[in-house]
């Protein structure tokens, strides 16, 4: 599986990083979980729409 970070993700995740560490591991393992299973019930996933219809996306970070 191939991932695709837009570019607002990509630096909210730096200042995460440098901010809150935990935090930006709890993101990483909720990638990893992704990577093994997109469906799993904890991410929250999601099909995209318009000219992103075939990808999905995730939204289960909310309340780690």
């Amino acid at each position: 599986m191939k991932l695709y970070f837009s570019h607002k993700f990509s630096s909210q995740y730096q200042l995460v990083k440098k901010r809150d560490p935990k935090m930006a591991k709890k993101i990483k393992k909720r990638l990893a979980i992704f990577i093994k299973n997109p469906k799993h019930p904890i991410l929250k996933t999601h099909r995209l729409s318009g000219k992103l219809k075939d990808k999905l996306a995730f939204s289960g970070l909310v309340g780690i």
